[in-house]
């Protein structure tokens, strides 16, 4: 017999499953019925064993007797007096007194064992429906349902589904309308489920990586197997002894496969399943249908949890991308951004849809239909509060299409100006090069090199290296040309005690001073580009503050006289930079239409002074915020009005006048907060903006539910360090390796999933 579970063993000679309640008859009488060839040699060593079992003392003595002898028969071994199984025959006698219960085979010890267990069988009959079969004596198996997959067993009369968390009432083993509930509002995943053909779960106990948000673990029954059959082929994922490591080692591959965007062939690769095994000889590689099934329940289950997020949310924004995924495959990536109920700042990827632009010779027409599709399936048309695009002209035609307002992405704005203005000078694009061939000599020159450190050392400077940059990345350039200016007296030191046309390498002192001058101009906005990038998603409260810094710091470089006929190429720059900033202040901030980069700085309480002192921009504000306050307050103010209306009031009464204003107060409520607001202080530029509305929240009923909605919107629609550098633009590329069936809930969980 093998010991599959402390209450079932298995037959090694047949397959053939019995309960086991510390009682053996059951078992004797199938060896008995089903291989009286093997009866024979059993009962010699029990009957001698029971014939000198007169005392406790005898007793103990015949039980090391037929102990002794049984490890023929059922591989059993003794340890420390006491009796365990080899992993491949697990009949097991916990001690010696279980052993004594086993040979005297009495009525009272079965009556104790069925009281031991009987309260944790009334637990797991649900889950357990094992029934003795009265002919063989054999374990027949019911089919336990497939909704146990999805269902938990919250009390002994009510359950839970894991995917949508409503509950259900549980009585006598009936799944019926738990099934129905699969079928109307998650068929897609049962349908996905029943088709995978995973076999049924083990009776141990299975988790999967979705029940980190519900821990209580599922229990159903394996299928039998034989003997040989086990032998033969490999174990299975579900039924190892072993199962507790066995999920912890598929919820870190499947977090492996989201968290850096590896596709699902990954796990099948032999230089994984090596990795896997040299970590843990023991493992088990889950096969690629299983990890894929998993991630599909987890996308579900995070999607729901998201929709209840968003519903609670009073707007939210969303950012859109389209990327190229092979050759003419084209993917839009939609994303919110909204504040939870706690003010957390949360951005999700919502959807990743293939644009088919083999029937649609209009891009924008197709961006626009998938965009009202993803605005339909989560239900918040009427929640958004705007769709920040990059500059391409189909994505502006296609949130027109939507009637959505509509924001362009800052980040783009500023890498276009500055690589445009760039491009028109061509005396510091001959500086540049000049540079990355110096670059490359000392790359390819290991004495050099190792000279130029001996040499910062020397000068008591930090070891410092130059800086090659990438095609297409300004901030890139930049770099390089800074890094040379920094190490031009240590290379010329150098470069002059090697031979004498190394020197030639070097700049010229008017080239130099060219050089110096650009990296003075370009310093404003390489600050701007690493205060972006400290994080994702720029707030677009801070879009107006850094415009206008970098209006006043190029101000500051003078434009050139005309009457002086000073045209060189510094002035040219200048100039240059300061008009496109001045275009983009212009069209994307200082938007009548559209102020909501103003009312964004506004209800930020580090930046609202901006605004205060701009009298042209605090009037259009005031315009466009008082009918969303009016709006968000209409509700409350409509009842707390009726309230006082049809209170019973004497018209005679001393409080008239008093219950009077009362009412004329809370009208007025929405205009007093927002000057309430203007009269607090200003917070530093390093507090947390979302922190001090979520202290004031009480204080500002009707204001906070609108600051909600404006300051969940980014300034970018992708990350900035993505548009600036471009380095984090080849980390993009692993999202082309990834199945295209797979795109859409490998990129949603990435953002989503909370990992352990």
């Amino acid at each position: 017999m093998k010991k599959l579970s402390p209450r079932l063993v298995e037959c090694q000679l047949c397959g053939s499953k019995f309960r086991y309640n510390n009682s053996t008859s059951v078992l004797r009488k199938h060896v008995l019925v089903k291989h009286p060839d093997q009866q024979d040699a059993i009962n010699n060593y029990i009957n001698n064993g029971q014939s000198d079992a007169k005392s406790n003392h005898e007793t103990e003595a015949a039980v090391s007797k037929i102990t002794a002898n049984l490890p023929n028969k059922f591989g059993l071994i003794e340890e420390n007096n006491d009796l365990s199984h080899e992993p491949c025959y697990q009949v097991e006698v916990s001690s010696t007194a279980n052993a004594k219960s086993l040979v005297l085979h009495g009525n009272e010890s079965r009556k104790r064992s069925r009281e031991y267990y009987r309260d944790s069988e009334i637990e797991d009959r649900h889950e357990c429906q094992i029934s003795l079969d009265a002919e063989d004596c054999g374990l027949k198996r019911k089919t336990v349902s497939v909704v146990w997959r999805f269902m938990v067993k919250r009390s002994p009369s009510e359950t839970s589904c894991t995917l949508c968390m409503k509950t259900f009432r549980y009585c006598k083993g009936g799944t019926s309308g738990m099934l129905k509930h699969l079928k109307l509002f998650h068929a897609e995943i049962l349908e996905r489920v029943q088709a995978e053909k995973l076999g049924p779960t083990s009776y141990s106990k299975e988790k999967t990586l979705t029940s980190k948000l519900h821990p209580t673990p599922a229990k159903s029954l394996c299928p039998p197997s034989s003997l040989n059959g086990r032998a033969a082929s490999a174990p299975s994922y579900s039924n190892n002894k072993n199962n507790s490591s066995e999920i912890k080692n598929l919820d870190c591959i499947v977090n492996l496969l989201i968290k850096d965007l590896y596709p699902y062939s990954f796990i099948e690769t032999e230089s994984f399943q090596k990795v896997l095994h040299t970590l843990n000889p023991k493992a088990l590689t889950p096969t690629k249908k299983k990890v894929e099934a998993d991630i599909s329940i987890l996308h579900q289950k995070y999607k729901n949890i998201l929709q209840m997020e968003i519903n609670e949310a009073p707007g939210i924004s969303l950012s859109t991308e389209v990327w190229t995924y092979r050759p003419r495959r084209q993917y839009l990536t939609v994303t919110g951004h909204f504040l939870s109920k706690d003010w957390e700042r949360r951005t999700v990827v919502l959807k990743t849809v293939l644009l088919d632009t083999r029937t649609s010779s209009d891009l924008g027409t197709n961006i626009a239909h998938n965009l009202a599709q993803i605005l339909k399936d989560w239900a918040i048309h009427d929640k958004v509060t705007c769709i920040v695009t990059d500059h391409s002209e189909p994505m502006a035609a296609a949130v027109a299409r939507l009637k959505v307002p509509h924001l362009q992405c800052i980040a783009h704005a500023l890498n276009l100006l500055v690589e445009t203005s760039l491009k028109l000078l061509i005396d510091i694009e001959n500086v540049a090069e000049r540079v990355r061939g110096l670059v490359d000599f000392c790359d390819y020159s290991a004495d050099v090199s190792q000279k130029l450190n001996e040499m910062q050392a020397m000068e008591g400077k930090e070891s410092q290296k130059l800086t090659l940059d990438t095609e297409s990345d300004w901030m890139s350039t930049y770099r390089m040309l800074k890094s040379y200016l920094e190490l031009h007296s240590s290379l010329r030191s150098v470069l002059q005690s090697e031979k004498q046309n190394m020197a030639d390498l070097l700049l010229l002192p008017s080239e130099l001073e060219l050089l110096s001058q650009c990296l003075e101009v370009l310093k404003p906005f390489a600050l701007a580009v690493e205060d972006m990038a400290s994080d994702d998603h720029t707030a677009l409260s801070k879009s107006v503050p850094i415009l206008q810094i970098l209006q006043q710091m190029m101000s500051s470089h003078g434009c050139p006289d005309p009457s002086k006929g000073d045209k060189g190429p510094l002035s040219i720059l200048s100039t240059e930079l300061n008009q496109q900033l001045d275009h983009i202040y212009n069209t994307s901030v200082r938007n009548d239409a559209n102020p909501l980069s103003f009312t964004a700085t506004l209800l930020d309480p580090r930046f609202k002074t901006l605004i205060l002192k701009d009298p042209e921009a605090l009037e259009c504000v005031e315009n466009k915020l008082r009918p969303l306050i009016g709006t968000v307050d209409s509700v409350e103010s409509e009842s707390l009005t009726t309230n006082i209306a049809t209170s019973d009031i004497d018209t005679d009464s001393l409080w008239l006048s008093f219950d009077r204003t009362v009412k004329k107060s809370v009208c007025e409520s929405p205009v007093n907060e927002l000057h309430r607001y203007y009269e607090e202080r200003q917070v530093t530029r390093h507090e947390n903006p979302l922190l001090y509305w979520k202290a004031r929240e009480v204080s500002y009923p009707e204001l906070a539910n609108v600051v909600k909605m404006v300051l969940s919107i980014p300034a970018t629609c992708v990350p900035s360090k993505q548009v600036f550098f471009g380095e984090e633009k080849k980390k993009t590329v692993r999202r082309t390796f990834l199945e295209e069936k797979s795109l859409d809930s490998i990129l949603f969980l990435n953002t989503s999933q909370i990992t352990t």
